[in-house]
């Protein structure tokens, strides 16, 4: 088998820009977070993740984005809105879960930008 770990030392640290809040509606609570924009290199590591490893598929969609926080079903959509300043966020780690304890995570540091 292929080693996880491996795959995602290719990976490289990717910076984006974000520009929104939006959320997630579900009966039990709304997601308040920040859209990630689904760059070409996000959509292709997920991809060869999701090829290379076995894996669990909760959502029909991919999503990229950054939780802020969970509050109560039907509050989330007044927190909706285009930001004012923009901003910069680097992602340099890559984490692959693959059991509900954290400690099992597979973590991997990027290269710094």
């Amino acid at each position: 088998p292929i080693d996880v770990k491996k795959v995602m030392k290719t990976f490289f640290p990717l910076k984006v820009l974000i520009k929104k809040i939006s959320i997630f509606n579900s009966p039990e609570f709304d997601v308040v977070k920040y859209e990630v924009p689904k760059t070409k290199e996000l959509k292709a590591w997920r991809e060869e993740l999701l090829r290379k490893f076995p894996n669990t598929q909760d959502f029909d969609t991919y999503e990229p984005h950054i939780t802020i926080s969970y509050i109560n079903s039907g509050t989330g959509i007044k927190y909706i809105k285009e930001l004012v300043n923009p901003f910069h966020v680097i992602f340099n780690r890559a984490e692959y879960s693959y059991s509900d304890n954290e400690k099992d995570n597979i973590i991997v540091k990027l290269d710094a930008i």
